[in-house]
């Protein structure tokens, strides 16, 4: 049986299509929630200034850049500034994976990779998340995924087509976010240490693509020296993923640890006894023959298995240096490409339908139980955010919010009370003074401490419970309304 399994075409298409429907719809719903966190709310807040108000200020204050911004406030001028429409912004991305999946990487790579994919997509925790989230994950992954493909059909035909969609999409990518960049380098390293060995005739062309993407970046990388001077000297993050939150998180979360070791190593291995056997048939008692094109499925593993790991060590060594500047999402973009290695690896065997079979169930057992937490979680963080806005409705313009959840006076207070002030403190140690002109309200990540209670009644006031122990975005918060004693 060959990798195209022994369906026709025709029925193919129809099966995965009527798939891939069924994931777009199933989506939908999460479109119109109100649930956003810290960085869903400075995309908001971007949201609300012009277009070059946005490329300067990320300029000046983001370590990424600009583009997915200039995307999400093109659909709100368009569709209108609402929940949906923010989450719109990371659902167009992923239809259009969904539709690339089962169109143009169906024909080159048959109906069980695919098959393969698109259950990553449907399932993974990771590509859940990122699907509706107001952020630019999705994106990022949308164009690395066109540029993995736009590298194959290079390799592949040797087109000018394929050149130019790999320099366009390399660009969109690395004007997406920042690691991206780095990604991108990779990709290109990684191309020119497999054509040393294999294809010389190519470098050339892969030198000038590299170079062409380069001189298209020029006009942002001031913004990245920039970026990279500020985070050198300060940074929010306060330490790095583990290996077990890395690892886990290749194959869409921590959580996932055993099952994406396991797979990561699966891909390694195979790719490492192709480029072994690469002068001979590769055959064996388990492994089929070199098939057809076989060269450019295996520098597509390689491409994609030297670029994520050699990202991870320029993040580590990065942060090593300077601050911690590395999270597990800065390189979800490239982890779609380990999925389709995946299906890639899985094509070699005499077996592979079994071993398709095998691994969609280990995928299944664990991704399932993860995402339905995950999407139950996000549900009931949705509903009593509702909740809470209800109970707190008359929070209005001038009012002061103290805190002591930095996590909210990231964006989130300003995004769902706008106009008031938000006041961050520690304990009541260091509690600033109530002021008399204003109302004022109090934001806990746990209930009131008599400690706390004190200091508030020392200053003249008294703490009237509004909402207790129920989510605002994802924190769960106590909210106290604080007035002056009789």
């Amino acid at each position: 049986m060959n990798d195209r399994c022994s369906l026709s075409d025709k029925h193919t298409l129809i099966i995965l299509s009527v798939l891939a429907a069924i994931i777009a719809i199933a989506t939908i719903p999460r479109l119109f929630d109100n649930n956003f966190w810290g960085d869903e709310c400075y995309t908001i807040f971007l949201d609300g200034k012009s277009y070059l108000d946005i490329f300067v200020y990320e300029g000046e204050n983001d370590v990424h850049p600009p583009l997915y911004h200039l995307i999400s406030k093109l659909l709100c001028d368009i569709f209108g500034y609402t929940d949906w429409v923010y989450h719109l912004s990371s659902f167009i991305p992923f239809i259009f994976l969904i539709v690339l999946t089962v169109t143009v990487f169906r024909k080159d790579f048959g109906f069980a990779p695919t098959l393969l994919l698109l259950i990553c997509l449907a399932i993974l925790p990771s590509s859940v998340k990122y699907s509706t989230e107001a952020r630019m994950y999705e994106w990022a992954m949308l164009f690395m995924f066109c540029v993995l493909m736009s590298a194959y059909h290079f390799l592949r035909d040797r087109s000018v087509s394929s050149q130019v969609c790999l320099v366009i999409f390399g660009v969109l990518a690395a004007y997406t976010h920042l690691y991206c960049l780095i990604i991108l380098a990779m990709i290109y390293l990684a191309l020119i240490l497999a054509e040393i060995k294999t294809n010389k005739e190519l470098i050339k062309s892969t030198i000038i693509c590299g170079f062409m993407t380069f001189i298209c970046y020029i006009p942002w990388i001031a913004e990245v020296l920039s970026a990279v001077n500020r985070v050198s000297e300060d940074y929010w993050q306060q330490a790095v993923p583990t290996f077990l939150n890395i690892t886990g998180y290749l194959f869409g979360s921590p959580h996932m640890f055993a099952a994406s070791l396991g797979l990561t190593i699966f891909i390694v291995a195979v790719l490492a006894y192709d480029i072994w056997k690469r002068s001979g048939s590769g055959e064996n008692r388990l492994m089929e023959a070199k098939g057809k094109n076989h060269y450019e499925k295996t520098v597509f593993v390689w491409i994609v298995v030297f670029s994520l790991f050699a990202t991870l060590v320029i993040g580590y060594i990065t942060s090593a240096l300077m601050n911690p500047v590395f999270l597990e999402r800065y390189v979800y973009a490239i982890t779609i490409g380990l999925w389709i290695s995946l299906g890639l690896c899985i094509s070699r065997f005499k077996k592979k339908e079994y071993l398709y079979a095998a691994v969609i169930a280990i995928i299944l057992i664990f991704a399932v139980p993860i995402t339905v937490e995950q999407l139950n979680e996000n549900a009931e963080q949705n509903k009593e955010t509702g909740t809470f806005l209800d109970l707190t409705s008359d929070i209005s313009e001038g009012d002061t919010i103290f805190t002591d959840n930095a996590s909210l006076t990231w964006m989130v207070l300003e995004y769902y009370y706008p106009d008031t002030d938000d006041v961050l403190f520690k304990d009541e140690t260091d509690f600033p003074d109530i002021p008399v002109t204003k109302q004022s309200w109090l934001f806990l990540e746990e209930s009131l401490s008599d400690d706390l209670k004190t200091e508030i009644e020392s200053q003249g006031y008294t703490a009237t419970t509004i909402v207790e122990d129920t989510y605002l975005s994802e924190y769960k918060t106590w909210a106290y309304r604080l007035d002056e004693s009789a």
